[in-house]
């Protein structure tokens, strides 16, 4: 049993392997030989509808949304501070006085 399916992954390899060898070979006019041994022809890509362009268009937007994806030009507009943690150390004494006053806060430059 062992043998017989070790053998159909082979088998299935090889055909996976000449399908592609015989696209790569033929190109565009791969579809009659493809026929000849009995393999499927790949689907051509037709136009999209305008449905399936909306829908396409509004899974685009909410991905943006998602992970607040930004373009160049809305990153441009982004302007704030970013505050830094200042982790106290154990066994540190805390730091006071003008040292201090210029940690906390960096300001963020834009590029």
């Amino acid at each position: 049993m062992l043998a017989a399916h070790q053998a159909q992954a082979t088998a299935e390899t090889l055909y996976e392997l000449l399908r592609n060898f015989v696209i790569a070979l033929y190109g565009k006019q791969a579809n009659p030989v493809l026929g000849d041994f009995g393999m499927p022809v790949p689907k051509a890509n037709g136009p999209k509808t305008v449905a399936q362009k909306a829908t396409s268009a509004a899974k685009a937007k909410a991905t943006r949304q998602m992970r607040n994806t930004m373009g160049s030009v809305q990153k441009k507009k982004v302007k704030g501070t970013v505050e830094v943690p200042n982790p106290e150390l154990p066994g540190s004494a805390p730091t006071t006085g003008a040292a201090e006053a210029g940690r906390g806060a960096a300001e963020v430059a834009p590029r």
